[in-house]
């Protein structure tokens, strides 16, 4: 894995995440250098702050996706392909699981935007402790290679999971 660490962001008072929106670079088709995943930007409960650690230059905001009323992010699963192809891309999508915090219900699963991925493979779930949530995120990402080089962009991530001690969250409004 290749690339520089970015800046832990986090929510402000450790919100917990509610909807994610992946900036994805399109599959130009062989023989041409794609990068896929670049970015990825979290939005907090109640304030809508967005949050986003060091990203890629390369493609576009997809749209966000947001978990269910009365339910936050508490797992992500990454879809990445291994290194070997001529044009590696690293990150491709990126899957999350909504919980509800305070009751019994099952999670419900949100798909990425994933516009590649023929060799890409998902990796494990993270999933953060029982009772918590994620609430930030740290990104990897390899900086611009020029014309000579394969840029992959967003290479790995930790995200961060807080737990509700501290403070009131209306759960009321999710």
């Amino acid at each position: 894995q290749e690339g520089e660490w970015g800046l832990e962001s986090k929510c402000d008072d450790n919100l917990p995440v509610v909807a994610f929106n992946l900036k994805l670079e399109k599959d130009y088709g062989f023989g041409v250098d794609d990068s896929a995943l670049n970015a990825i930007r979290l939005e907090c409960l109640h304030t809508r702050q967005l949050i986003t650690s060091s990203q890629g230059q390369w493609g576009d905001w997809k749209g966000s996706k947001r978990c269910p009323r009365h339910t936050v992010i508490t797992g992500v699963r990454m879809r990445s392909e291994g290194s070997g192809k001529k044009d590696n891309v690293a990150a491709v999508d990126m899957d999350v699981e909504c919980t509800n915090l305070v009751g019994a219900v099952d999670p419900e699963i949100l798909k990425g935007h994933g516009l590649m991925g023929t060799y890409a493979n998902y990796c494990e779930w993270f999933r953060c402790p029982k009772g918590h949530y994620i609430c930030g995120l740290k990104t990897q990402v390899q900086p611009n290679k020029g014309r000579s080089g394969d840029d992959t962009a967003l290479n790995d991530v930790i995200f961060t999971c807080c737990v509700p001690n501290d403070i009131t969250i209306d759960w009321s409004s999710l």
